[in-house]
């Protein structure tokens, strides 16, 4: 049985958008050193923290309260994730790019259980690389 992850998004709720971001960045750098990694327990690969990581994080889509509030908690989503699929490199990506390994971490967010998504890039040096999460946002029904 994997462990609960639990965040608060009180301290990002009334952040605009520019003080989130620049908060965000900041913590994962200090947080998440250049060269410090995470070994997930069910692949057993070790992802690595990156400045592209803080960048897409922070700067790459949309942010909002509940994005922010899982980057406080990235090594045990990290540890805690569960493989779903591999996706393809996308244009944009540099050449070393050989595409994503997308994972689900269950996460008690403010009280609520949520589903985590979480891309991981896969270089072609055979290292594994935090990308950025990619879906918190419920869609409405």
């Amino acid at each position: 049985m994997s462990k609960t992850i639990q965040v608060e998004t009180k301290d990002w709720v009334g952040l605009s958008a520019a003080a989130t971001r620049k908060k965000v960045f900041e913590l994962y750098k200090s947080t998440y050193s250049k060269n410090s990694s995470v070994q997930n327990k069910q692949k057993g690969i070790t992802i690595k923290f990156d400045r592209t990581g803080a960048e897409k994080t922070a700067y790459g889509s949309r942010i909002y309260p509940k994005k922010a509030a899982i980057v406080t908690k990235l090594i045990s989503i990290l540890k805690e994730m569960t493989f779903s699929s591999f996706g393809n490199k996308k244009q944009a990506d540099s050449s070393d790019v050989l595409g994503y390994l997308n994972f689900q971490c269950k996460v008690i967010i403010d009280k609520k259980r949520e589903s985590v998504k979480v891309a991981i890039r896969v270089k072609n040096d055979g290292t594994f690389h935090y990308s950025i999460d990619v879906n918190l946002i419920k869609k409405p029904s």
